[in-house]
């Protein structure tokens, strides 16, 4: 590992655990000043749970088969809470009780009591340890959560013992939170320990002033952590549609009691419903940027019904360092922003200048993608930037990674980005819309900058690209042995593509069977295998086509791809 990546390293380690003592002494703090027992006596109101269920695995819980973050395991008869050897993100889909929606919507008999069953099981097993999965503080908020969502199903059978029981729960969950949410990774883990908090306040009763300060920090964590544009600071497309998931109902909760949310609540949630229609492309996906990957396609479509004052022509045109192109029924995403720092890059990808590009309703131009389960530990490869639709210089990411890795090549940790310096111009005309960025993440390990500008015909829907590679200072790129460029198109897995050896041309076909024709200048392009990380059932197999050349030679690139009926 270059030295100063493991000066990076260290001092990222170093953060972590200054921000965790600083974080442990405020948490006591305030156990110390702000105890309260927090156990209802009952509860006001089951919040709507958003997400789409299926009854039919209800059946495959009865009989435990437990298909969770992609993963089946069976229990064979025992607890799925003290299985061995579980995937963890498996276990933190259990862990968290989110699937409880799919008993509430089979209206089998028998789901309240599987329901009250499970829970039971789960309060009696006593598992206390603040560091296990199951007191992680994202999964005890979302179990909280999940909970009071369908405490009524978990209630359909009286039972006073274990209604004591399942209240008590409810209280430590809420002692819990108050004390480690100040603990909390910056970014979403913080914002749903809040919003649990929230939660409890409304639903809990007895105890709505005790909990005042939930919805007051949550208002501050909405405020901070959502600008104006609607993109949540970590620049994860994906982040939108959790918060949102959360966040709508919990502001309903106060509109079916003829109360009004905070402005915080109310602002924060139209910003959020914006770009949600910002980052979705023409199949109703959501771009796969920063950690963004599957999309929950029905979820998003629920969430967008709540959007009462959305205008077709509202959508923005930048958000989040993000820019959109669009002209008839093509779409076109652009990464032109700085990654986020810090913890909030701990999902982030090295993808700047990496664009998506949708005909219609498939798409055609894609990254890779995050997959639906990334086990901890295991090569990110997805995060890296020849996963990404960009030029990669002598195959290495123009971003770092932390690496807890003995080699080095793990991809996983806070993404160092300091020596970045991104910058973006957009232009518009009668006839273009055009997007020219670059940044210097190749100028500290060979000396090149990377710039990119992206030109979308209004009229004819074409896409120009012209890819430019320079010293740091605008000039000549100095002679290196280290200059192998490689530009990646990857295409999404129902594409097909075909080189046409005639006119060195490369012809691409959509699902709906619209024809693209992809053409470059000094260079053939290539036809090569990629992955595509984000498909629902895991990696897939598909193509890419790539630019692959001497920067020192060949500084600077054009490419279109066409309408091939034009």
């Amino acid at each position: 590992m270059p030295l100063l990546d493991t000066f990076q390293t260290i001092a990222a380690s170093t953060g972590r655990h200054y921000r965790t003592a600083k974080r442990s002494l405020r948490s006591g703090v305030t156990v110390l000043t702000g105890y309260s027992p927090f156990v209802p006596k009952h509860l006001l109101i089951a919040p709507q749970d958003l997400r789409t269920a299926d009854p039919s695995f209800a059946e495959e819980y009865y009989h435990g088969r437990y298909t969770l973050a992609g993963t089946l395991v069976e229990t064979n008869g025992d607890s799925p809470f003290t299985l061995p050897n579980t995937d963890s993100q498996w276990s933190r889909e259990l862990q968290s009780f989110g699937w409880l929606r799919h008993l509430a919507a089979s209206g089998d008999p028998l789901s309240g009591s599987h329901a009250r069953a499970i829970v039971k099981e789960w309060i009696d097993l006593d598992l206390k340890s603040s560091k296990s999965i199951e007191w992680d503080i994202e999964t005890a908020a979302q179990r909280l959560i999940a909970w009071l969502q369908h405490s009524i199903l978990i209630l359909s059978i009286p039972d006073h013992g274990f209604h004591q029981d399942f209240m008590r729960s409810l209280g430590t969950h809420a002692r819990f939170l108050k004390r480690y949410a100040v603990n909390a990774n910056e970014g979403t883990q913080k914002l749903k320990a809040y919003l649990a908090l929230a939660y409890a306040s409304i639903c809990f009763s007895g105890h709505a002033s005790s909990l005042k300060f939930a919805r007051d920090r949550l208002d501050q964590e909405l405020e901070a952590q959502i600008p104006a544009d609607g993109c949540h600071v970590s620049r994860n497309p994906q982040a939108i549609v959790d918060i949102l998931a959360y966040l709508l109902p919990y502001r309903q909760a106060f509109l079916k009691d003829d109360l009004e949310p905070s402005p915080a609540v109310a602002q924060t949630t139209e910003r959020l419903l914006l770009a949600l229609r910002f980052f979705r492309l023409g199949d109703g996906n959501l771009a796969r940027f920063n950690g963004s990957g599957v999309t929950e396609s029905d979820l998003v479509a629920t969430l967008l019904r709540y959007d009462e004052s959305y205008e077709p022509d509202s959508i923005n045109t930048s958000s989040g360092g993000y820019e959109r192109l669009e002209t008839g029924d093509t779409v076109l995403l652009v990464d032109a922003g700085l990654p986020p720092k810090g913890e909030l890059s701990t999902k982030a990808h090295a993808g700047s200048l990496s664009f998506e590009v949708s005909s219609g309703s498939d798409c055609v131009i894609v990254n890779a993608g995050a997959p639906i389960n990334s086990r901890s530990g295991s090569p990110a490869l997805w995060r890296s930037t020849a996963a990404h639709s960009t030029a990669v210089f002598y195959e290495t990411s123009s971003c770092k990674f932390e690496s807890t890795g003995q080699s080095g090549n793990l991809l996983e940790g806070q993404l160092f980005s300091a020596s970045l310096k991104l910058e973006s111009e957009r232009k518009t005309d009668a006839e273009h819309e055009t997007v020219t960025a670059f940044h210097h993440g190749y100028v500290r390990e060979f000396g090149a900058r990377h710039e990119r500008a992206i030109r979308l015909h209004k009229a004819s829907g074409s896409i120009e690209g012209t890819d430019w590679f320079s010293g740091p200072d605008k000039g000549d790129l100095y002679y290196t042995t280290k200059d192998t460029v490689t530009i990646h198109f990857h295409l999404h897995p129902d594409t097909d593509v075909a080189y046409d050896n005639n006119s060195d041309a490369i012809f691409l076909r959509t699902r709906s069977g619209k024809t693209w024709k992809f053409r470059s200048e000094k260079v053939k392009p290539r036809i090569e295998e990629s992955i595509y990380f984000a498909g629902l059932s895991g990696p897939r197999k598909t193509n890419q086509i790539t630019l692959r050349f001497h920067a020192c030679k060949i500084p600077e690139i054009r490419w279109i791809f066409t309408p091939a009926s034009l």
